[in-house]
């Protein structure tokens, strides 16, 4: 009996640290998945601000140049 387990033990050891890398591996996409989430609505909400300052810039070239 104790002869079966301190062989179990260190199989054990073993196979409980291949079980963490899947683990990580869906903390890693769940991580990415918000920072894409967040960027995608930081990004549309600042799109139509930066797409009016553009404008504004090339209107104020084109005056200046006319």
């Amino acid at each position: 009996m104790m002869r079966h387990l301190f062989t179990f033990i260190p199989l054990w050891f073993r196979t409980f640290g291949e079980e963490e890398k899947g683990t990580e591996l869906v903390e890693y996409a769940l991580v990415l998945g918000l920072v894409t989430a967040a960027s995608v609505m930081a990004l549309s909400s600042l799109g139509s601000s930066v797409s009016e300052s553009y404008s504004n810039v090339a209107n104020l070239f084109s005056e200046v140049i006319h």
